[in-house]
């Protein structure tokens, strides 16, 4: 056993195989890899917060003058203290396991190179394990216990998060800063779908870019794919979606079109990422306590490894939702 366990753990560290493992796991979704490279201006991150600075099309960033004296600005508090505002998210936590039973490890032989093809296939299980847990948080909303981190839910929505409804998105209350909020229209069986989402991004493009990425469950796209795909479109692959990395989805305007099974049910989220980013603690994330007997009198074989990081958003209003498709 002390071979085996200690062959175990030496792979957790060394560099290139950890590296490894850390990017399979947050490559397992293509949502997660999008997120992970988003451009959210971020200030800080490190300590107990990541802070980024907030960003918004202004609609009062001119002001009267006569040409002479005082030049009236508009009233601190209302604009101007908004443009310089920091957003601030707590870390977010989540602990992944992986036990190995004392039977699994006795089948393998008391040869190091079995040991080592065990232990890269059982990393390789656990990066992909811990990306789908992520891709799931990616899709829920905070509630403090279970999910620690920001989920889409929590910023694509016209009011503060359910779940932390005191502090707001970012330690920002709507009520304080009635622009920290995203663009949510209601679905309505009196016009195409289609037709919605046009609108949604006509208004989100004139203010603040186009969205560069439509989430949505498989049978609102399947909607969206009844009205716009003819018989032969359901036969062509969409190269949009597909170069990003997904399986499958089609794209509207240039804009890929995707679906998950962890999207909020009736929801079609318009996500502009150049104001999203995942964020991963720089010094305490994917720390593993390495495989470790459970107990003394329980032989099989544990390992945690913490996930420390948050979903975090420099413009609310850059981003948008139809809800109560169906």
């Amino acid at each position: 056993m002390s071979l085996f366990q200690d062959t175990l753990n030496s792979f957790l560290k060394i560099k290139s195989i950890t590296d490894g493992f850390v990017q399979q796991a947050v490559t397992a979704s293509p949502f997660l890899d999008i997120m992970k490279k988003g451009k959210a201006f971020v200030t800080k991150m490190g300590g107990d917060y990541v802070k980024v600075g907030l960003e918004y099309a202004l609609n009062t960033s001119f002001a009267a003058w006569d040409g002479e004296g005082a030049i009236t600005l508009p009233t601190k508090g209302q604009y101007l203290s908004e443009f310089v505002t920091e957003g601030r998210y707590k870390w977010g936590y989540h602990v992944a396991q992986d036990l190995i039973t004392y039977k699994q490890y006795m089948e393998q032989e008391k040869a190091e190179d079995s040991i080592e093809s065990f232990a890269k296939s059982r990393l390789s299980n656990m990066a992909d394990a811990i990306g789908r847990s992520m891709e799931t948080n990616l899709f829920t909303a905070y509630n403090g216990s279970t999910y620690t981190a920001f989920g889409i839910p929590d910023i694509v929505r016209a009011t503060n998060p359910a779940n932390y409804a005191t502090y707001g998105l970012g330690d920002i209350d709507i009520g304080d800063m009635p622009l920290w909020k995203s663009d949510i229209d209601i679905y309505t069986s009196a016009q195409t779908l289609a037709r919605q989402m046009f609108h949604m991004i006509n208004s989100l493009a004139y203010n603040y870019g186009t969205p560069d990425l439509i989430v949505t469950t498989q049978d609102v796209f399947e909607i969206f794919a009844d009205e716009a795909y003819q018989k032969a479109g359901y036969l062509v692959r969409d190269e949009i979606p597909l170069k990003l990395g997904f399986q499958t989805g089609g794209s509207f305007n240039a804009i890929p079109v995707v679906y998950s099974d962890k999207c909020t049910s009736g929801y079609m989220y318009f996500l502009n990422t150049k104001y999203l980013k995942l964020v991963v603690h720089p010094e305490a994330n994917f720390k593993s306590t390495g495989w470790q007997q459970v107990a003394t009198n329980n032989l099989d074989l544990l390992a945690l490894t913490t996930l420390t990081y948050n979903l975090v958003c420099s413009n609310r209003a850059a981003q948008g939702a139809l809800t109560g498709i169906s």
